[in-house]
């Protein structure tokens, strides 16, 4: 979403907001990674392990901190909402 609106490093304003975690409803932030799949924001999550659990839960592969297959799950929005 951040490459098709052209803002450089924009996954840290979407899952780094000080309000992110009171908007309701809540919004699965385990599942915002990096454009290759890396779940480069874990380190925001408390405590050690609180990004890949949840991924893991929801049937999603995660190996080396990275999403295994992210090309075959990963969603676009533009795709799908024909921005």
């Amino acid at each position: 979403m951040a490459e098709k609106l052209i803002i450089i490093r924009a996954n840290h304003p979407i899952h780094h907001h000080p309000r992110y975690r009171y908007i309701k409803p809540k919004v699965p932030a385990h599942r915002i990674v990096n454009r290759l799949g890396i779940l480069s924001g874990k380190h925001h999550f408390y405590p050690h392990g609180m990004m890949e659990k949840p991924l893991k839960k929801e049937g999603i592969k995660v190996k080396n901190d990275q999403v295994v297959d992210f090309k075959k799950i990963f969603w676009d929005p533009v795709e799908e909402l024909g921005f």
